[in-house]
């Protein structure tokens, strides 16, 4: 068996030369570099701007996220300080109610059983103290002499005990009347009356002793607790307790005050230097580089 191959006929030079003609003549290889760069460079300069636009993005969400940490930050600081003016106010409503039961205890029982040097200063006993002005509604001291000498001068035994004698439920006699003798004609009728007339007498002269005591004691209290500047019967009460929690007050009210009507950027008051410095610390570079500013909020008036 005879293999043989055939070769193809050449091509037409004429057919050639319209072909090449027609589609152009062909290029070498070396003439199509460069295509790839292209390519990447659109492709780069793409990917370029679209992780531009993330990062610039990402950037915008932090420096929003770092404000809020430090809006929180500022927020907390001045909370804490306003819970400590809270607290301030508490510590003196607590001082006043102790300030309350103290005068009770000393009105009703303190004074009233362990007064042996009370008044023990020559201002108290020779002082201008002017008399409680009718119907005043001052606190009941029942003075208990427990061997003491009064102000009159009076003299009590160590066992002597006023305010039970004068009580008529723990055994003291109710107030005495004298009735009329109707019976004129009898002696005896006579003497009892008479004798009813000394006893009522004697307990008008220990009500009489003690009554500068008591009245000094009240006035002590009422010099002590009264509101100060109070005027009552000519006399101006100084009100230790009530001047020191009037300044307490009066101290918190202005801290307060003082918050509200200065620029919270410069001002000196601890609410607001502490939110100031609590939100710079916590600011980034670029917040604070961005004219980073501080407003008080007034509160808006509810409608009807």
């Amino acid at each position: 068996m005879k293999i043989s191959s055939q070769s193809e006929p050449p091509l037409d030079p004429a057919f050639d030369a319209a072909y090449n003609a027609e589609m152009g003549s062909r290029k070498s290889i070396g003439n199509c570099r460069g295509q790839v760069a292209v390519l990447f460079a659109l492709v780069f300069t793409f990917m370029f701007v679209l992780f531009a636009f993330v990062v610039d993005f990402g950037h915008l969400i932090h420096n929003k996220m770092n404000l809020q940490i430090a809006a929180d930050s500022a927020a907390y600081a001045g909370a804490a300080w306003q819970a400590r003016a809270l607290n301030q106010m508490g510590l003196i409503n607590y001082r006043m109610r102790q300030d309350y039961k103290e005068l009770v205890m000393r009105a009703q029982i303190t004074h009233a059983r362990h007064n042996k040097n009370f008044p023990s200063s020559s201002n108290d006993l020779n002082g201008p103290i002017e008399r409680l002005p009718s119907g005043f509604n001052a606190p009941s001291v029942c003075l208990q002499a427990h061997g003491f000498e009064t102000v009159r001068g009076r003299r009590y035994a160590k066992d002597t005990n006023l305010c039970y004698n004068a009580d008529p439920t723990g055994g003291g006699l109710p107030p005495i009347v004298v009735p009329p003798v109707l019976a004129t004609f009898d002696p005896f009728s006579a003497a009892i009356a008479a004798q009813i007339k000394e006893i009522q007498r004697q307990a008008d002269i220990e009500c009489e002793q003690g009554r500068d005591d008591n009245e000094r004691m009240v006035q002590h209290l009422l010099d002590i607790f009264a509101k100060p500047g109070t005027d009552l019967g000519g006399f101006r009460y100084r009100g230790d307790r009530a001047r020191f929690h009037e300044s307490q007050m009066t101290a918190v009210e202005d801290f307060i005050n003082q918050a509200a009507q200065e620029n919270p950027m410069s001002s000196t008051n601890p609410i607001l230097a502490a939110a100031r410095e609590s939100a710079t610390r916590n600011l980034t570079d670029s917040n604070l580089n961005g004219e980073f500013k501080m407003e008080l909020l007034a509160p808006k008036e509810s409608g009807p």
